[in-house]
């Protein structure tokens, strides 16, 4: 079984440790990564930061509904997710914790709407059972690999799998 379907089984999200560079490289070419690290070496400012919550969280409604699988790459890069949030548009700490999100993602997304720009007529949204997020490191080292891995909410409900 692959490692995003033993997650599936066992109900949780995957946590890639991707030592190849190709995981990222396969869910680029499947439309499927957001790509944390570019974001963050942008700068995430001002109306940048906006238009980078909102195409994370166009993928994420977009995966959730096909069942799908949405991708967020680390890179190399130690992302702070307490900075990297927006508790409006891309709520990280709600999202990474399975169950919550299970839970309360229509209310989350229809709350987020209106700054969003989009859904006037407050449909709900759909999440299929299926659902996976998977976060793809590329840490050249297992330092910098255990300092990413500090900074992810819920980071302990993840299954973890390494590609060497």
């Amino acid at each position: 079984m692959k490692p995003h379907q033993q997650a599936r089984v066992d109900g949780k999200y995957l946590f890639v440790w991707d030592r190849t560079n190709k995981t990222s490289v396969f869910y680029e070419y499947m439309e499927k990564l957001c790509s944390i690290d570019i974001a963050v070496k942008q700068g995430m400012s001002g109306k940048d930061a906006r238009e980078y919550f909102h195409s994370f969280r166009t993928n994420l409604i977009d995966a959730m509904k096909a069942p799908n699988i949405c991708a967020f790459s680390l890179g190399d890069t130690v992302v702070d997710f307490e900075k990297f949030t927006h508790p409006e548009l891309l709520p990280i700490a709600t999202i990474f914790n399975r169950d919550q999100w299970k839970a309360d993602y229509n209310a989350h997304l229809l709350a987020s709407d209106a700054l969003a720009g989009v859904n006037p007529d407050g449909l709900n949204y759909t999440m299929e059972e299926d659902f996976m997020i998977v976060i793809v490191s590329n840490a050249a080292d297992e330092a910098t690999l255990t300092d990413q891995m500090k900074q992810i909410p819920h980071i302990d409900t993840m299954n973890k799998v390494t590609v060497n």
